[in-house]
């Protein structure tokens, strides 16, 4: 029998709401001292050694996806038992490997152990609630 995954739904209303304001308080606060939000983990460094023996018993695929990112930016910023992060690495905000893989069937079936983020700006008067 397998275990039903929790989610914000599992939540009372009330803990959801609270939850949000700390984390928008919170938000708002590194905003105010004009920091970035990967400014901290850019300082940290986890040696590539380290970094190839975390990765050493991972699947293939994100074997293979977390060497390609090491060869290509280096040492990660940050590293845990399954994930590799690395931060203001341009044109990249934040990368993340994981050894954790997501399978769907979009466009194809495949699967997904690699994100990438950009920050981008969009201007307010170009924000709308309706698909395009």
């Amino acid at each position: 029998m397998t275990q039903r995954k929790r989610g914000p739904d599992d939540l009372p209303t009330g803990e959801r709401v609270a939850t949000l304001a700390a984390a928008t308080a919170d938000a708002m606060k590194h905003k105010a001292r004009g920091e970035h939000e990967t400014q901290h983990g850019a300082a940290l460094s986890v040696s590539r050694e380290e970094a190839e023996r975390i990765v050493e018993h991972w699947p293939d695929a994100p074997k293979k996806g977390a060497r390609q990112m090491l060869e290509q930016y280096r040492a990660p910023n940050e590293a845990t038992p399954t994930k590799l992060f690395w931060y203001n690495r341009h044109p990249w905000k934040r990368i993340l490997v994981t050894s954790d893989v997501l399978l769907h069937d979009f466009p194809a079936p495949h699967s997904d152990y690699l994100t990438m983020w950009v920050d981008y700006k969009v201007p307010v008067e170009m924000v709308n609630d309706q698909p395009l």
